[in-house]
């Protein structure tokens, strides 16, 4: 059977565009003005107001039932930082998508959430080390799945950073954090008290 370009038939060109629109809409939410988030919960968009503590209203909105994707936005950078610092190690990004904006000048700025630096294999290994020490906790005779640990730290990656980590670079990273492995996972280590990975 041929196939044909998509792009040679008006029709299915246009069929192409209208579901790129659509994909568009679903995953970008426009930026938020300084004092207000905007929420994607059940797959609509809404939006929460921030109020007088932005830290812990972000917080609120990133507890809440079938939230998959948070962005505040305040009208500085100092606030903005504390709230990245708030979201980093809680157990719903584990879950929920967060991009943190800011006011700045006149225009809004997107703050990354997890710190770089000048090498990205340092970065990397950070985020990590990161990851490990604020999800996972040494436990005697308990062991972690490698597959759901690798996972888990992937799907965390990606819902504070927009990008995506293959397997191959999750076990790395994983492997570089002190953790004692056998064939089948983790030895001596178990999620923290209050993380349930989906």
């Amino acid at each position: 059977m041929k196939r044909t370009n998509p792009l040679d038939d008006e029709d299915k060109h246009e069929q192409l565009i209208q579901r790129w629109v659509e994909l568009l809409r679903q995953t970008d939410l426009p930026t938020p003005e300084p004092g207000v988030a905007h929420v994607r919960k059940n797959g609509k968009l809404g939006t929460g107001f921030l109020g007088d503590d932005p830290v812990e209203q972000t917080l609120t909105l990133l507890e809440m039932a079938d939230v998959s994707t948070i962005e505040p936005c305040v009208s500085d950078l100092d606030t903005a930082a504390e709230i990245a610092v708030a979201v980093r190690t809680h157990p719903e990004t584990l879950r929920t998508a967060v991009r943190i904006h800011y006011g700045h000048d006149g225009t809004t700025e997107s703050l990354p959430i997890l710190p770089a630096t000048g090498s990205s294999l340092v970065s990397y290994e950070q985020v990590a080390d990161q990851f490990v020490a604020a999800f996972t906790t040494p436990a005697a005779g308990e062991s972690m799945n490698r597959t759901e640990l690798a996972e888990t730290f992937a799907c965390w990656y990606r819902n504070l950073t927009g990008e995506l980590l293959g397997p191959t670079w999750t076990g790395r990273l994983l492997s570089t954090c002190g953790i004692e492995w056998d064939r089948n996972g983790a030895i001596d280590r178990t999620w923290a008290e209050g993380v349930s990975p989906e």
